[in-house]
């Protein structure tokens, strides 16, 4: 029903569930879904990008006041991360191309 309400309407699926008109869609998800590169900025936020030929994952403080507190510190407030190994990339490219499908 919602796929022929929205279409009906000029709104086509671009996703398994988000709609948009042709040209209006969302970049910021598709940079995801389509596995691209993104840094997270904020408390709780993570980053995919590509360094040295291989994707890398970080992960900031999740607590605003102790992610303020390691900004004002170190200039950052990135508290974990690690480099994919490439079955995990694929695993990763795999699942967020679903969403496309």
């Amino acid at each position: 029903l919602t796929q022929d309400v929205t279409e009906a309407h000029g709104l086509p699926a671009y996703e398994i569930s988000n709609h948009a008109r042709p040209g209006a869609e969302s970049r910021h998800n598709l940079t995801y879904w389509r596995y691209g590169e993104y840094v997270g900025v904020g408390p709780g936020a993570h980053g995919r990008f590509v360094e040295n030929g291989r994707r890398t994952v970080t992960v900031a403080e999740r607590m605003p006041e102790t992610w303020a507190n390691l900004v004002e510190a170190k200039g950052h407030g990135v508290t974990g991360g690690e480099v994919l190994t490439r079955t995990e990339e694929a695993d990763e490219f795999l699942l967020m191309g679903l969403r496309l499908a």
